[in-house]
C-alpha cells in the first residue's frame, strides 16, 4: 500500500496511473486523501483513473473533490467524476452535478443524469425531467434508466 501511494507522486504519468488503479483493487480507504489530491495532476489519463477509482473506494469524503472534477477540462475526467458521484452512497446531489446535465459533452451529461438518478435526490426531479428533451438519445435513456 505505502509503495502505491509513494507512486503516485512519480515523474512519470504512466507510473502515476498504474499506482491509482492499483490502490483503486486494494480498496483500502487510507488511499482516498492521497488520491484525491491527483485530480489536479497534470495527466487528463491521470485524472481519469483517479475519478473511476475514487468511485471506486466509495468514501463520501470524495464527494466534494469529485463535484469540483465535473468542471475539468477534459470530458472523460468530467465524466468519470460523474459516473464516480453516484457510487459513494450520497442523498444529497451536489450543484455541479445537477450543471453537469447541461454539460457539452454527452456522455458526461449521461453519466450525470445517471448518477442523479441513482441518488435520487428530489431537487433533481426537475432536471431529469428536462432530460427527456436532451439531443441525444443516450442521455434520454439514461434519464429513462434513472428512477424518479
Amino acid at each position: 500500500m505505502d509503495a502505491f501511494i509513494a507512486a503516485l507522486s512519480d515523474s512519470n504519468a504512466e507510473v502515476r496511473e498504474a499506482a491509482v488503479e492499483a490502490l483503486s483493487d486494494v480498496q483500502d480507504k487510507r488511499a482516498v486523501r492521497p488520491l484525491i489530491k491527483l485530480l489536479s495532476d497534470p495527466s487528463a489519463d491521470v485524472r481519469h483513473q483517479t475519478a473511476h477509482a475514487l468511485g471506486n473506494l466509495e468514501d463520501p469524503a470524495a464527494a466534494e473533490p469529485l463535484a469540483a472534477a465535473l468542471r475539468d477540462s477534459d470530458a472523460d475526467v468530467r465524466s468519470a467524476a460523474a459516473q464516480s458521484l453516484s457510487q459513494l452512497g450520497l442523498t444529497t446531489a451536489p450543484a455541479a452535478l445537477i450543471e453537469a446535465t447541461k454539460d457539452k459533452n454527452p456522455d458526461v451529461r449521461q453519466n450525470a443524469i445517471q448518477a442523479l438518478g441513482q441518488i435520487r435526490d428530489p431537487k433533481s426531479v426537475p432536471t431529469l425531467r428536462v432530460a427527456l428533451n436532451d439531443s441525444n438519445a443516450d442521455v434520454r435513456d439514461a434519464r429513462d434508466r434513472s428512477p424518479e
